[in-house]
């Protein structure tokens, strides 16, 4: 009988969890205009001057000759993760601009579609859809895919503010939100590969995305084409119901317990 529970229990989370590619936290491809991504930074800066610091930060458009170059090559490169000392950062990732690869009215347009849809979600159905992704692991689901597959790793929920019509989008921490490592992401990689990610500890008020993405670069060096990349974007984010895929499995010891209580009463 405890095993008939069980397996309802397990189909239960099973429902709740999409571990398929048609999971954007899985298999992550920017959009078009909901999507920015952000370049020549550091995840850790970025999070320190929202979280630590608690500043707004705002964006920047690239200029026409870097738009121009980067049309000739791959607009999408990533730079791979490496081990740093904090002394060693540039001037430049610590300021509080945010550089992308688009021109001043592409990226208001974004801007203005990300805030409208995160707006919306928020308006009717009561949860913040919009988060700041830092780092992302490239990934194939097995060692004859020639599949490059992009997980996010840490999710920042952030808002974005203005004071006017006319003003600037600043990017601000959500602060109803904790930023949380991919939950499909730790998932998967459990389920898949036997590969442990930790989650953040809830109660701490900072983390340091650097150990974080060392500690899954060691995690993950069996796969040799597998990285930790720096990438970060800004994009729309939804796994409300991975919440609930989470209370249920908290709560799956006490669940199986009532049930079989009652069975015996």
């Amino acid at each position: 009988m405890a095993n008939m529970i069980e397996d309802r229990i397990k189909k239960w989370k099973d429902k709740l969890i999409d571990l398929s590619l048609r999971n954007r936290l899985l298999h992550f491809r920017p959009t078009k205009v909901t999507t920015i991504k952000l370049v020549d930074e550091l995840p850790s800066e970025i999070l320190r001057i929202l979280a630590v610091e608690n500043e707004g930060m705002e964006f920047l458009p690239t200029d026409e000759e870097n738009l121009f170059n980067e049309d000739k090559e791959n607009s999408d490169s990533s730079v791979e993760f490496e081990s740093y000392q904090k002394d060693e950062v540039k001037d430049e990732h610590k300021d509080k601009y945010l550089q992308t690869r688009l021109d001043k009215e592409q990226l208001s347009k974004n801007l203005l579609r990300i805030y409208s849809k995160a707006t919306s979600v928020m308006e009717e159905q009561g949860y913040n859809v919009l988060f700041l992704s830092l780092g992302c692991l490239e990934w194939y689901e097995s060692d004859s895919s020639d599949v490059k597959l992009k997980a996010p790793i840490i999710l920042v929920p952030v808002e974005l503010t203005r004071s006017s019509v006319r003003s600037k989008f600043k990017l601000k921490l959500h602060e109803e939100d904790q930023y949380i490592i991919n939950p499909a992401l730790v998932v998967k990689m459990q389920r898949d590969f036997n590969i442990t990610i930790n989650p953040i500890d809830e109660e701490k008020e900072e983390i340091d995305p650097v150990q974080i993405f060392a500690e899954i670069k060691s995690a993950i060096k069996p796969y040799e084409r597998w990285r930790i990349t720096n990438d970060i974007y800004l994009s729309l984010f939804s796994f409300a119901k991975f919440i609930m895929y989470k209370d249920i499995e908290k709560s799956s010891v006490a669940l199986l317990n009532n049930a079989i209580i009652k069975i015996k009463n």
